[in-house]
């Protein structure tokens, strides 16, 4: 039925190193996108967004 999601890994936001802090900042973003939506066949369904101008 529902899966139980720990949003917060580890119960704590506090990281040893500042890439730590960013793989766990992707690894929630994540997390709050399988929530938003369970469905892996939707989710892999969304398309990819390009710019129409460069970045700098």
């Amino acid at each position: 039925m529902f899966e139980t999601v720990e949003l917060i890994p580890g119960n704590t936001l506090i990281t040893a190193t500042p890439q730590e802090g960013r793989e766990l900042a992707i690894k929630m973003a994540r997390l709050i996108i399988k929530v938003t939506q369970p469905d892996a066949e939707i989710r892999g369904r969304r398309e990819v967004f390009t710019p129409k101008t460069p970045q700098c």
